[in-house]
């Protein structure tokens, strides 16, 4: 999948499975009949179900696996959206307390003087109060804001930890299907500007989309080369084309028709009546016992 066309105008986008290749089951030709060896039914039958067996029970495993993933996924994904909710509601608040402490324009910004009042006591203590009463908003507004600012910090650090604990599920979930995942994407040969891997953390495919880049190191490299606004525009595309080709995949492999059980030839297999010697023609015909 890896082309040239990284180093031209734009990066390509993935037009079909992200892996490296697919190899295909052989099968063996029909209308073939050299020499056949005899396996009796009994012990055919054992191997052909122990084979069932093994595949339907790796298959279990796997299942197993993706379910235990995605539970978790669920998990840390409802944790997001209630920091991302939290975060939110403080940010209104914030905004709310700034709205009701801004500073009226008759109230003194300094700690009013008596002379500034011409010596009138009555003039002069209110000053002193309204002053006083705005100086405690004031403070008030700062304590809280600053608490508040305090704790988005701490929700967008656990949001990040969040992402990071997301992504490692997400990754165990697609080595189920791709068990080299993790020699790829931890190859030294693979590298990652700090940007782009911290998209592809938050792509909601982004074992995919880096699956994708470690098997196309001239892409990632163009990648990694270009500004942040351009980089992501890659990797959106990238992210995009392959959720499309899993989808389609999805919807084949859920349409298709459960494949017939193969038909292996058992016990012995007659000769063709012409390499038949004229006893065996005799009997093949009924005409001798």
């Amino acid at each position: 999948m890896e082309t040239d066309a990284a180093n031209a105008e734009g990066i390509p986008v993935p037009t079909e499975n992200i892996e490296n290749a697919v190899i295909d089951s052989q099968e063996p030709e029909q209308g073939e009949t050299s020499e056949v060896i005899e396996t009796p039914e009994g012990d055919q039958e054992a191997a052909e179900l122990s084979d069932e067996e093994t595949v339907e029970k790796r298959e279990e495993e796997k299942q197993k696996k993706r379910n235990s993933y995605q539970a978790r996924i669920s998990q840390l994904a409802r944790q997001k959206n209630e920091a991302n909710s939290k975060v939110q509601e403080l940010q209104q608040q914030n905004a709310y307390l700034q709205s009701q402490y801004q500073q009226p324009q008759d109230v003194p910004t300094q700690y009013p003087r008596l002379e500034n009042y011409d010596y009138d006591e009555g003039r002069h203590q209110q000053a002193v109060l309204e002053y006083t009463s705005q100086l405690n908003q004031q403070n008030v507004q700062q304590v809280m804001s600053q608490q508040q600012a305090a704790q988005i910090h701490q929700l967008n650090a656990t949001k990040h930890q969040i992402a990071s604990a997301t992504f490692v599920e997400r990754s165990n979930d697609f080595s189920v299907d791709y068990p080299d995942f993790q020699q790829k994407v931890g190859s030294p040969n693979f590298h990652q500007s700090d940007f782009v891997a911290g998209e592809i953390v938050d792509m909601d495919n982004g074992p995919a989309v880096a699956y994708y880049l470690s098997n196309n190191p001239s892409i990632a490299n163009a990648i990694n080369r270009k500004g942040d606004m351009d980089a992501l525009k890659d990797l959106t595309k990238i992210s995009t084309a392959l959720s499309i080709n899993s989808r389609k995949r999805s919807a084949n492999t859920t349409n298709a028709p459960t494949p017939s059980k193969t038909v292996s030839p058992r016990g012995k297999v007659s000769k063709s009546p012409d390499k038949m010697t004229p006893d065996e023609y005799r009997k093949h015909r009924g005409y001798t016992k």
